[in-house]
């Protein structure tokens, strides 16, 4: 039954992707006299000072895999009786690379059903690839890495691996869809608690998938 729920909400964000792609919000607003202004070689739109700030809500479910089983075949995903809300508010600048993108996020996240603990996480760094303003579905892929703390040890970890951890590693791997001139967009993304190859604990962690919106200012 899970499985058809995941298959239908795919479904669903990939109609939210073609929305998403109308450039309903392309406006571009003008930057001060006396701000320092950076063009975005990608959509050849200027941003104040090269900064841009965004903030996005996601919602999600822990999955009973490794995140290589689900990258390899996500259709085989089992999910567990646990989902999670959260927010996020991040920031991103360009770099010398044309393309992309660096920054950093945090994100508060609270959990429900078999566990309903609060989760803190802090990425100082993500990487943003963004693609070129002709694709029209996929924007860009990121990956962050950071810390994640947890209010209480999570139990479906405790079940899964026997033991874990309120403070693990955190690493989210995400693809954003949309035009890049809209400033709301849909986005999929993996959210791992890792025991950074046992630095943190001998065995656990949990993987967890998630389909989020993001509005950029």
């Amino acid at each position: 039954m899970k499985r058809i729920v995941w298959r239908a909400l795919c479904g669903l964000s990939f109609s939210v992707c073609v929305a998403a792609a109308a450039p309903a919000f392309s406006d571009t607003p003008s930057p001060a006299p006396e701000a320092v202004v950076v063009s975005d070689p990608v959509t050849d739109s200027v941003r104040p000072n090269g900064l841009t700030y965004y903030a996005s809500v996601f919602a999600g479910n822990i999955t009973d895999q490794d995140f290589h089983e689900i990258l390899i075949e996500p259709w085989e995903t089992d999910f567990l009786d646990s989902h999670m809300v959260g927010v996020a508010l991040g920031f991103e600048r360009p770099t010398r690379w044309s393309r992309v993108d660096l920054g950093g996020e945090v994100q508060l996240v609270k959990w429900f059903g078999d566990q309903d603990h609060w989760e803190f996480n802090v990425m100082p760094v993500v990487g943003r690839y963004r693609f070129d303003g002709s694709a029209w579905l996929l924007r860009s892929l990121s990956f962050g890495l950071g810390f994640s703390y947890a209010s209480e040890v999570p139990v479906e970890e405790v079940i899964d691996d026997g033991e874990s951890n309120r403070f693990m590693i955190y690493w989210a791997a995400e693809a954003e869809f949309g035009r890049t001139d809209s400033k709301y967009t849909p986005f999929i993304k993996l959210h791992h608690r890792s025991n950074a190859f046992g630095l943190v604990e001998e065995d656990a962690g949990s993987n967890t998938l998630a389909l989020g919106l993001r509005r950029r200012f």
